[in-house]
């Protein structure tokens, strides 16, 4: 019944029964060749044992089978790190880019308040915010810096202000 079985059919100038015995035992079928393959990759050498003592060159092919299976497995695994840590990095970069942003923004609008509050009481009145609005390069740099349009700074002046006690001035603290 095996006579049909190309597997068990001579190769040309080795001898049938020590050949074949060989080479099925490591490949008994496709799925087990390939398993077999897979624990060579993972160093386990022994369903290669037959094969190794048919033909001992055979453990040069393995070698650089194991060699380039491996290879290629580091090659993948270290491009995904890699890939991974670039991510990291790039998010890092931005996220240190966005506080630096933050930190010169918040100082730049203490610098134009400053400048704004003439008197230098710490608190700027709703007069000083239309002389602030009347110099439109100030203004434009202040919403700039607070990153608002120049319409919201008037909404932004009411929710933030507080009225004198006593005044009927609004400010800023």
């Amino acid at each position: 019944e095996l006579a049909g079985d190309p597997a068990l059919q001579p190769i040309a100038g080795i001898s049938e029964t020590i050949a074949r015995p060989a080479i099925v035992e490591c490949f008994p079928d496709m799925f087990d060749a390939m398993f077999n393959m897979f624990k060579v990759m993972q160093m386990d050498f022994e369903p290669m044992e037959p094969l190794f003592a048919w033909a001992p060159v055979s453990k040069y092919i393995i070698m650089l089978y194991v060699v380039i299976t491996n290879w290629a497995i580091f090659s993948i695994l270290t491009a995904v790190i890699c890939d991974e840590m670039a991510k990291v990095t790039q998010k890092l970069e931005e996220d240190n880019a966005a506080a630096e942003q933050s930190q010169k923004n918040s100082k730049l609008i203490a610098q134009i308040f400053d400048r704004v509050d003439s008197n230098g009481t710490g608190a700027i009145t709703q007069s000083q915010l239309h002389q602030l609005l009347d110099s439109e390069e100030e203004a434009h740099e202040l919403c700039d810096a607070a990153e608002i349009e120049p319409e919201d700074l008037k909404e932004v002046f009411a929710i933030l202000s507080q009225r004198k006690e006593g005044g009927a001035d609004l400010h800023i603290t």
